[in-house]
């Protein structure tokens, strides 16, 4: 069965909770993290929650304008949710996942918004930037809702070693 669709969070301003887990490639999810209350009326065995946040601060010069950017990627445990009976490693597994699904698009964002010089209408180019990798998140996370069942082992894979390989392609932030 699979998993509930991954609702994504995409903030301009930089909110991190108490309670928030910031990705590391050291620490995995576990089902504990999960605290939300599971969602009855769902056909899906689990739902991760995630957000990428990002801040900047203008900093002028000669040549236009560039930032000091800070980037998140948060797992939302709070918002976050699994059924007993799918409390297994497999789904655990497809969950973690999705939240390296966040982080790559995490990477991506510092990645493109650090790449910039702005000119003095840097508040839409930089919307413009932040659109366009939301959309690539959504469409990565779409396509893995429809490519891959917790049952299929072998897609599974194949997505871990892409998505993975990506992350480490890219600079942290």
């Amino acid at each position: 069965m699979k998993s509930a669709l991954l609702t994504i969070l995409f903030a301009l301003p930089l909110f991190v909770a108490a309670q928030d887990i910031p990705w590391k490639k050291e620490r995995p999810l576990t089902w504990a993290d999960y605290k939300a209350k599971p969602d009855k009326m769902s056909d899906g065995g689990a739902a991760t929650y995630s957000n990428i946040g990002y801040y900047v601060q203008p900093l002028r010069s000669d040549t236009g304008y560039r930032f000091s950017v800070t980037v998140r990627c948060v797992f939302l445990g709070d918002r976050s949710w699994v059924k007993y009976r799918f409390m297994t490693d497999g789904m655990l597994d497809h969950e973690q996942l999705r939240f390296d699904i966040s982080e790559l698009y995490a990477r991506k964002l510092y990645d493109a918004l650090t790449k910039v010089v702005y000119s003095d209408n840097w508040k839409e180019e930089m919307r413009q930037i932040y659109d366009g990798i939301r959309e690539e998140w959504f469409a990565a996370n779409r396509r893995y809702n429809k490519q891959v069942s917790i049952l299929d082992a072998e897609k599974q894979a194949a997505w871990d070693k892409e998505i993975r390989g990506e992350i480490a392609r890219l600079p942290s932030y």
